[in-house]
């Protein structure tokens, strides 16, 4: 098997945008400012990336300075966005609201948007994340899988599913995991979309499907 190398990966350049939705503020900290810290593998702060401007008196607000990051999808790239409080006198920071952690690659499986709630003493407020790509990175493949024959080697009841992959260097990239049918030994499930340049930059790797049938309180029958 022939796995493309990490050094003949594209990496390509990603917008990220926020908003904050349902702020409850303070007459003395009346002010929204975000800060963007990337995240080890431990889930520890990496180093800061990005700030954004302050919004001042609005419960609503919609950022437009950004965050510009290279993605590569083999890569584990998390982020933590942390929403500090401002004075609108002094332009000083007051203190935070919370944090909210969020995946790039789950960004991508999300359909390029997030909301992520975070708990404030006052409220819970929304974090909205949006990505925009280049056009080519935007354009997805359509692909549909069913079975014929299909039968459990132990006799057990039928309830399948599938999980399609790419083998990389770093870690096993899941592509679609499917619903699960039951009682069907010709299964037929639902179409779904891949981005096409995945199937671009690992053309000299393997793609794979496990079907699976789901057994309760053991693990799943290959």
């Amino acid at each position: 098997m022939l796995l493309v190398s990490p050094d003949k990966m594209a990496a390509f350049a990603v917008d990220v945008t926020f908003a904050i939705r349902n702020a409850k503020l303070y007459p003395s900290a009346d002010g929204l400012r975000l800060k963007i810290s990337s995240l080890d593998r431990e889930n520890e702060i990496a180093e800061h990336v990005a700030e954004t401007e302050t919004i001042f008196g609005q419960s609503d607000a919609n950022f437009v300075e950004k965050m510009n990051v290279n993605f590569r999808f083999e890569k584990m790239q998390r982020y933590r966005v942390n929403v500090y409080v401002l004075n609108s006198s002094t332009n000083t920071v007051m203190g935070s609201m919370g944090t909210a952690d969020f995946d790039l690659s789950m960004m991508f499986a999300c359909g390029k948007r997030l909301s992520l709630p975070i708990q404030t003493p006052l409220s819970t407020i929304t974090l909205e994340i949006f990505a925009n790509v280049p056009e080519f990175y935007s354009q997805f493949i359509s692909m549909q899988f069913c079975g014929n024959n299909i039968h459990s080697p132990n006799g057990l009841p039928r309830q399948l599913y599938y999980i399609l992959s790419i083998p990389a260097e770093e870690r096993t990239i899941m592509l679609h995991k499917s619903e699960m049918i039951k009682e069907s030994k010709n299964p037929e499930w639902s179409a779904f979309s891949i981005p096409l340049f995945l199937m671009n930059y690992f053309n000299e790797s393997s793609v794979q499907i496990h079907v699976y049938n789901y057994t309760p309180n053991h693990d799943d029958e290959l």
